[in-house]
């Protein structure tokens, strides 16, 4: 059987491109900041300054809980298909010494996919999806601020 190619993404945290974006998108779009995000549909537009939206979005104590909520219905979207299944993992340039490593499990929930490779730290995650039941993953953190990579393959476990 012949494995398509893809580049597609699945999910991604990444906090502070994330912010980034909203700001961004909000600096260019005031009319839609004042109605989406302060619920006013009656003050003028010109009067909303980029540094009114950039303090909102920096200040905004939800705004990581809902960036984390969205990759979370990116992972579940994804991967409640595979529960009960097995991922094998193939990891490289992982932690500070830069090692090579394998992993194993089967898939009891969606976000065992990302718990079960990540370190226990503040990072980043982009998944890709680069073929049928295949994906790639790249982690940055303090200790491999240039990245991890992780191949992943979902078996079903009739496979195996």
């Amino acid at each position: 059987m012949k494995t398509e190619t893809l580049n597609e993404q699945v999910a991604k945290f990444d906090f502070a491109e994330y912010l980034h974006e909203q700001i961004e998108f909000f600096k260019n779009d005031k009319s839609e900041f004042l109605v989406s995000i302060w619920g006013d549909e009656e003050t003028d537009e010109s009067t909303v300054t980029d540094e009114d939206v950039e303090q909102h979005f920096i200040n905004d104590y939800y705004l990581r809980h809902h960036h984390w909520e969205d990759f979370q219905n990116q992972i579940e979207s994804e991967f409640d298909k595979h529960i009960g299944k097995n991922a094998y993992v193939r990891g490289r340039l992982i932690t500070w010494r830069n090692l090579d490593g394998i992993a194993e499990f089967d898939i009891e929930k969606a976000m065992d996919i990302y718990y079960k490779i990540i370190p226990n730290t503040d990072l980043t995650y982009d998944m890709k999806k680069i073929g049928t039941n295949e994906y790639e993953v790249i982690i940055c953190h303090h200790d491999s601020p240039t990245g991890e990579f992780y191949n992943i393959k979902i078996i079903d476990n009739e496979d195996n």
